[in-house]
């Protein structure tokens, strides 16, 4: 098992600046793997419940909102690995779609088709991610991954386990996000009334947002002062503010929010580092069940993206756990009728992926 801390998944920038919680260790998510994508169909791999994802959009069919001081980051890099990435943060700024002091954010098109196709997520080219290296198939400014980004697998090892930690997580880096993003604004001097929000789905759409074309100069003006025609120069300030930041001054900025978040994060790490079976199981009674012709059975029990396959042994111990009776006296008669028994292995393994719940 391989073990990584939790603060080496982030951007350098959040180093020095988050709870000791980010020092512990956690396993690697083996389950998702972007450089061969574990949702991608292979020929006879689809069956009628699967899901899967394009492989010339994998994941990457969301447009990710960078702060501000993320955007400077990747401007100040000087590693030849984001090049690509660098030249398409160029561009946006020059487009002034989606640019604004908070940052580079996705437009009201994009968020509006995005809200209403759910089961466009890993196949529709229309929103693949400005990013995405079509050539190679990978991101052109990792590491300088957004709170969703760096949260979002489509299967983990630990199921629904896992899937809160890092739902809890996202939450918490969300709300660094935003804290950060509007620090580096009220020291920079912007004003505040103007840059803090983007503009809200109660507002008019006009001409420019079903064409995605940025506003118009008056509006730019108003939003970015004396920083209109040098948004790089705000981006990389806002960076340079954010690296001078101590955990103290963070903690003290952060407010009760954070204490909050963070206390949740902590409780779903604990689950999902010492997982705890409950004593009495029962079957999910909302478990989707697929036969394949090889006689094995497809379990959906907490997500679509993480179906689990089991052999109809297996499949034929999930009736024995009733909800009344212990997991120790489920076993025994799983043992008498079938001639063997599932280990605590492979139990905490079903209970982690929901194909069998805890009694309520």
């Amino acid at each position: 098992m391989i073990l990584y801390r939790l603060k080496s998944l982030l951007p350098e920038v959040y180093r020095n600046i988050l709870p000791e919680l980010f020092e512990k260790k956690l396993p690697k998510e083996k389950a998702a793997t972007c450089s061969d994508c574990a949702m991608c169909a292979e020929a006879g791999d689809v069956t009628s419940l699967g899901i899967r994802f394009s492989k010339e959009t994998k994941c990457c069919t969301h447009y990710p909102k960078l702060p501000n001081y993320l955007v400077g980051a990747i401007l100040e890099n000087n590693d030849l690995k984001i090049r690509k990435g660098q030249e398409r943060v160029h561009q946006i700024i020059r487009s002034r779609v989606g640019v604004v002091p908070l940052g580079i954010l996705s437009t009201r098109k994009y968020d509006l088709l995005y809200r209403q196709s759910p089961l466009a997520f890993g196949k529709s080219s229309t929103m693949l991610c400005p990013f995405f290296r079509k050539d190679e198939g990978l991101c052109s400014i990792y590491p300088f991954w957004n709170a969703t980004c760096i949260t979002w697998f489509c299967k983990y090892n630990a199921g629904y386990d896992g899937q809160i930690f890092w739902i809890a997580l996202l939450r918490y880096l969300g709300h660094v996000e935003r804290v950060l993003a509007q620090y580096a604004i009220y020291k920079i001097g912007l004003e505040a009334g103007n840059i803090l929000f983007p503009k809200t789905i109660t507002e008019p759409w006009t001409e420019r947002d079903f064409d995605d074309q940025p506003p118009d100069e008056d509006a730019y003006q108003r939003q970015w002062k004396e920083w209109a025609g040098r948004e790089e120069d705000f981006y990389k300030e806002a960076y340079g503010l954010i690296l001078t930041l101590s955990r103290d001054d963070f903690d003290r900025m952060a407010g009760i929010q954070q204490e909050i978040l963070i206390k949740d994060l902590e409780a779903k790490y604990r689950e999902l580092v010492r997982p705890i079976l409950p004593k009495i199981l029962r079957r999910n009674p909302k478990l989707i069940v697929e036969k394949t012709k090889q006689g094995t059975y497809i379990l959906t029990g907490y997500s679509p993206f993480d179906p689990i396959e089991v052999s109809k042994r297996i499949y034929d111990m999930l009736d024995f756990f009733d909800g009344y009776q212990s997991n120790k006296d489920a076993c025994g008669f799983i043992l008498d009728q079938l001639g063997a028994e599932p280990t605590n292995e492979l139990l905490l393994s079903l209970y982690q992926f929901r194909i069998l719940i805890a009694t309520e």
